[in-house]
């Protein structure tokens, strides 16, 4: 089974801890943030090797649906989800066409919910991960046929 690296990010620790204990038996990893500095930080510094961000929205100096286009802009392989308990309508927007979230949830989100849409989240990675390979793969045979000509 692939390793999962989720990172956390909200500015309430509890909020963090209670997300921690309900998703540590679906990650070898999981990182938390309370801001959107530390956690682009952290992705950074990670070179990218995470699979899942999970970011609520409104939080101190920078909010959430930034760090997410942030994020899909130069780490697009990872996948992202927002869960907040205040949001508007523009933020969801913001949040799904500039972020281009996976899924958009509300507080509170029952566990076995938060669950579900992180394992259909880390399936959703791993198609996206075989395309990118296939791709890839199939790319590298037409510039070796190429190479022969």
């Amino acid at each position: 089974m692939k390793k999962r690296r989720i990172l956390l990010v909200d500015d309430d620790v509890n909020v963090l801890d209670a997300l921690n204990r309900t998703l540590r038996n679906d990650a070898e990893e999981i990182f938390k943030c309370t801001n959107a500095f530390d956690a682009y930080e952290l992705i950074e510094r990670e070179k990218g090797d995470i699979d899942l961000v999970i970011s609520d929205n409104k939080m101190p100096v920078v909010e959430g649906t930034a760090l997410l286009v942030a994020i899909r802009r130069n780490f697009p392989d990872i996948v992202r989800i927002m869960l907040t308990g205040q949001s508007s309508l523009k933020d969801a927007e913001r949040a799904v066409n500039g972020g281009e979230v996976f899924k958009f949830l509300v507080k509170p989100c029952e566990p076995e919910v938060l669950i579900e849409i992180v394992n259909e989240a880390f399936q959703h990675k791993d198609l996206c991960d075989a395309k990118r390979s296939l791709i890839e793969e199939v790319k590298k045979g037409i510039d070796d046929e190429g190479a022969d000509n």
